[in-house]
C-alpha cells in the first residue's frame, strides 16, 4: 500500500473514525478542509503542497485534481436511504455502528441521507469516451 507524507481531507461532514484511522495509515500529515475553490488557479495553489487530495468529489473535479498531478482518493460511500425523519435515518445507520453515518439537510426541501463507509480507492485515471448523439 502507498503511504503519503502529506495528505488534505475534504469534507463538510465530520469523518467517522474508522475513516480517519484508514486515511492514518496511508498518510503522515493530515489536513481538513471543508471545501475546494471552484477557481482553477486557488484550487491549484491549495492542494500544490500535498501529496494526495482524499474525499468524495464530483467528475469534473476528479478530473482537475488528477491533471493537477495530485494523488486522488476517494471515500467510497454507499447510499443506504434518505428520509425526512432523523429518527428514521439514525434507526437505518445503527444496523451498521461505526461504519454508518446521517448526513443532516443542508438546503431546504433536503432529507437526511444515510451512507454506509465501505473504504478508500486510489483514482489513478477517469477516460471518458463520448460520441455525438445530436449535432449541428
Amino acid at each position: 500500500m502507498d503511504r503519503y507524507k502529506s495528505c488534505i481531507i475534504v469534507s463538510r461532514h465530520e469523518i467517522l473514525p474508522v475513516q480517519e484511522k484508514d486515511v492514518s495509515d496511508i498518510c503522515d500529515k493530515i489536513t481538513k478542509v471543508a471545501e475546494l475553490p471552484l477557481d482553477q488557479q486557488k484550487l491549484r495553489e491549495l492542494i500544490e503542497p500535498y501529496d494526495a487530495v482524499i474525499g468524495v468529489f464530483p467528475v469534473n473535479l476528479q478530473i482537475e485534481i488528477l491533471n493537477n498531478k495530485k494523488n486522488l482518493i476517494t471515500f467510497i460511500m454507499r447510499s443506504l436511504g434518505v428520509t425526512d425523519n432523523e429518527e428514521e435515518a439514525n434507526r437505518i445507520a445503527s444496523r451498521y455502528p461505526g461504519m454508518s453515518a446521517v448526513l443532516a439537510p443542508s438546503k431546504p426541501n433536503e432529507k437526511f441521507r444515510v451512507v454506509l463507509y465501505e473504504g478508500i480507492k486510489l483514482i489513478r485515471e477517469i477516460r471518458i469516451i463520448d460520441e455525438w448523439l445530436v449535432k449541428h
